[in-house]
């Protein structure tokens, strides 16, 4: 293929945990150059709550899956790449606006994350509630120094902390 048709992507080291296995799947996601609604390269967050129905997994051995979004229960950022990702810094320029909220997970499977969620809504729909009634898939759940991108299909119960 030419490379005038090659799309510059970035590799972002993952864990991924879909809802009919109980076992994580480390790999690589490809992360774009770009990405609608933000200045800047393309974040983990970005991409799952995107329109593209199939994700491209790289196993740590080269090989390549298409894994279906709506089938990931969470996607956990690696340790040493969890503040790479630019949801995990506050952005100075908004922080008045940002929201954070202590709570906990139990997922549909009986597992439990807590830790802190970030994000921005109008003063007048700040709830916990309004966030995660609002558009997207996925929520970002920082906890023990790693990123975890939650489906919110796969939330059974959230406790606020």
């Amino acid at each position: 293929m030419s490379e005038s048709y090659r799309i510059p992507k970035s590799k972002l080291a993952v864990e991924i945990l879909c809802a009919s296995s109980q076992a994580a799947q480390r790999g690589f996601l490809f992360l774009g150059a770009g990405a609608d609604g933000h200045v800047g390269p393309e974040r983990a967050l970005d991409l799952l709550n995107g329109e593209e129905e199939f994700l491209v997994l790289e196993d740590e051995a080269g090989g390549v899956s298409l894994l279906q979004r709506g089938a990931l229960s969470r996607v956990t950022l690696a340790a040493d790449d969890a503040c790479t990702d630019p949801k995990c810094a506050a952005d100075p320029s908004t922080a008045d606006l940002d929201v954070e909220a202590h709570i906990r997970l139990i997922l549909e499977d009986g597992s439990e994350l807590e830790g802190a969620t970030r994000y921005q809504l109008p003063v007048e729909r700040r709830r916990i509630q309004d966030f995660l009634n609002a558009p997207g898939s996925f929520i970002p759940l920082y906890h023990g120094g790693r990123l975890s991108l939650v489906n919110k299909r796969r939330i059974a119960r959230v406790i606020p902390r």
